[in-house]
């Protein structure tokens, strides 16, 4: 599985630090680190949902926080399973 810190985040997205971290803060419900020692790690599908909000936060009009939310809860659905399938696919190797 890709694991990224928030140091190659911001050098993967193009998102200034500052920017990624209060995206990060403002939407924790909706990613997943992991922790490996006292180091957090964001997956390949933090880094879409990173995506997502910086995207709708950059477009005009911006978007409301509850409006990316709920997109993301739907957006969330998809990328669960999408994480099943890949686990599912692992086994089969």
């Amino acid at each position: 599985m890709e694991l990224y810190t928030k140091t190659q985040l911001v050098r993967k997205s193009n998102i200034p630090h500052s920017t990624l971290y209060g995206r990060l803060d403002e939407f924790n419900d909706f990613f997943s680190p992991v922790r490996n020692g006292n180091q957090l790690y964001y997956t390949k599908y933090d880094y879409y949902r990173l995506m997502l909000i910086h995207g709708m936060r950059t477009t005009k009009p911006v978007n409301s926080k509850a409006h990316i939310c709920k997109t993301l809860k739907e957006f969330n659905r998809d990328l669960v399973r999408l994480q099943l399938l890949e686990r599912l696919l692992e086994t089969f190797k």
